[in-house]
C-alpha cells in the first residue's frame, strides 16, 4: 500500500509546487508582498521539491527492497515536509482558503504515508528477525 501513497504523492508534490508557484505569483500581483518575505517563500518552494523528491524516491527504494534504511530516512524527511506544510499553513505572509485545502491534504497524504512507512519497518524487522536463526546456521557452519 505504501507503493500507491508514493506513486500519489510524486503527482500531488508536482500539482502542489506548481499551484504555490501560481499562488505566489498571485498574491505578489494582489497584494502588498515584501520582497524579502516572498523570496524566502518561493526558496521555501524549491526546498518542498528537492526535500520532496528525495523523500519520495527513498520510501519507494526502501519499500521495493526490503530495506530498512531508506525508509528511515524517508520516514525522517517526512518530519521535514510536515514542517514546511505547517509553515504555509499558518507562518507565511498571506494564507489563502486555497492554502489551507491544499496543505491539509498534503498532511493527510504525509500521515498516511509515515503511518505505512512506520508498518513497512515494523514488517522488515519481523521477516529480518524471522530469517536470523538460519543465517546464523550458516554462519556458524562456514566456521
Amino acid at each position: 500500500y505504501l507503493e500507491i501513497f508514493v506513486y500519489f504523492g510524486w503527482h500531488f508534490g508536482i500539482f502542489f509546487s506548481l499551484l504555490n508557484i501560481g499562488l505566489f505569483t498571485f498574491k505578489a500581483v494582489e497584494y502588498y508582498y515584501p520582497s524579502e518575505w516572498l523570496g524566502w517563500d518561493l526558496t521555501s518552494v524549491f526546498l518542498y521539491v528537492g526535500f520532496e523528491s528525495l523523500r519520495l524516491m527513498l520510501l519507494s527504494k526502501g519499500n521495493k527492497t526490503a530495506s530498512i534504511m531508506p525508509v528511515c530516512a524517508g520516514l525522517v524527511l517526512s518530519g521535514c515536509i510536515a514542517a514546511l506544510h505547517g509553515y504555509y499553513l499558518n507562518l507565511q505572509t498571506y494564507v489563502l482558503r486555497v492554502d489551507v485545502v491544499i496543505n491539509a491534504i498534503g498532511l493527510a497524504l504525509i500521515i498516511a504515508e509515515s503511518i505505512l512507512g512506520t508498518i513497512q519497518l515494523i514488517a522488515f524487522q519481523a521477516i529480518l528477525y524471522s530469517f536470523y536463526p538460519i543465517i546464523r546456521e550458516k554462519i556458524d557452519y562456514i566456521h
